[in-house]
């Protein structure tokens, strides 16, 4: 290794890392099988994912990706994205395998860590960015709100073992109140494109209405999604783009 790489690689370590927890694709989007076919969400899940990770390896200052999961579909995608990936602990779901990512970069001595879901196909690199930005620049914990306010669809913290991954049902105020029990410093912040994951067919329909290049909106729009009326689309939420 050469003394530039060495000094590289070192660098690296001073930038948070992606934790980046994917179930098998034949156990994903189950609550599309009203409006899609076994296949069709099978692609969706490899479009999403494609997505996600065309916005991870565009940011320069992250230090790495890695993806917990034992799914072949999945790992074909990651190894073409040059991504890390250690194999799912078990059948504990999806904390285990958050904690089991977090705790992997800890022993590393990585200093900083967020997680990200690989269903919010409309996340951007800049959105990706100021994220890092807030744990670099606050320390502590910064939590990006699902898009219905309940949840958490990132959980990001320097030291990675800050606090131990609480999501599931009402995940945000889970994690706001074990940050309050160890008075850390927490910031919530809002991002429309990471906080839009893609659960129910109403999420299908406000993706597929938006305008932009994604692999997801191509692979709706190939499919007739909008032109099925299965129901209604849902408005969209003032700021959803596909910029950045």
């Amino acid at each position: 290794m050469s003394i530039e790489s060495a000094v590289g690689n070192a660098m690296a370590d001073y930038f948070p890392w992606a934790i980046l927890p994917l179930k098998p694709a034949a156990e994903s989007n189950t609550r599309l099988g009203s409006v899609l076919s076994p296949h069709q969400r099978r692609q969706l899940y490899e479009v999403m994912l494609t997505d996600v990770l065309s916005a991870l390896t565009s940011v320069s200052s992250i230090g790495g990706v890695l993806a917990i999961t034992s799914c072949s579909v999945a790992k074909s995608h990651l190894r073409r994205a040059g991504v890390e990936t250690l194999p799912d602990p078990g059948h504990g779901g999806l904390n285990e395998a958050i904690a089991y990512g977090l705790t992997e970069l800890d022993r590393r001595a990585i200093t900083g860590a967020f997680t990200i879901p690989g269903d919010i196909p409309v996340v951007t690199s800049d959105e990706i960015t100021g994220l890092i930005r807030s744990i670099q620049d606050n320390g502590s914990v910064t939590i990006v709100p699902s898009h219905d306010g309940q949840g958490t669809n990132s959980l990001a913290m320097t030291p990675p073992t800050l606090l131990p991954p609480r999501f599931g049902h009402s995940s945000k105020d889970a994690h706001i109140a074990l940050a309050g029990q160890k008075d850390l410093c927490l910031e919530l912040m809002p991002l429309s494109g990471f906080g839009f994951d893609i659960d129910t067919p109403a999420d299908l329909n406000r993706m597929a209405a938006l305008k932009g290049p994604s692999q997801t909106k191509r692979f709706l729009d190939e499919i007739g999604f909008l032109k099925r009326k299965t129901q209604s689309p849902t408005p969209l939420q003032s700021g959803l783009g596909l910029s950045g």
